[in-house]
C-alpha cells in the first residue's frame, strides 16, 4: 500500500506543473468536421476466398505469432 501511495502522490505532484484549459477553451478548439463529407461505399464487404493462388507466394507474408500463443508454443518463428 506505501508503494501505491508513494507512485500516486508523484503522479499528483506532476499534474501540478501542467497548465489546463478551461471548458470554455477546450471547447472551442474541438475538432470541425465536415459531416457532408461522407467516405466512398467499399466495392466489397466480407470475406474473400482465393481458391487459385499458390500457398508458395503467400506464404511469407502469413503472421504465425497468434497461432503459437493458442496453442502457447515455445520458441519463436521462423527459428
Amino acid at each position: 500500500k506505501d508503494d501505491y501511495k508513494e507512485i500516486r502522490e508523484e503522479y499528483y505532484a506532476t499534474l501540478i506543473d501542467k497548465k489546463w484549459k478551461t471548458l470554455e477553451q477546450a471547447q472551442n478548439m474541438k475538432p470541425k468536421i465536415d459531416w457532408s463529407k461522407v467516405p466512398p461505399k467499399p466495392n466489397f464487404i466480407g470475406n474473400l476466398m482465393i481458391k487459385e493462388h499458390p500457398i508458395n507466394e503467400i506464404i511469407e507474408f502469413i503472421d504465425w505469432t497468434p497461432f503459437f500463443q493458442v496453442y502457447q508454443l515455445r520458441g519463436k518463428y521462423p527459428n
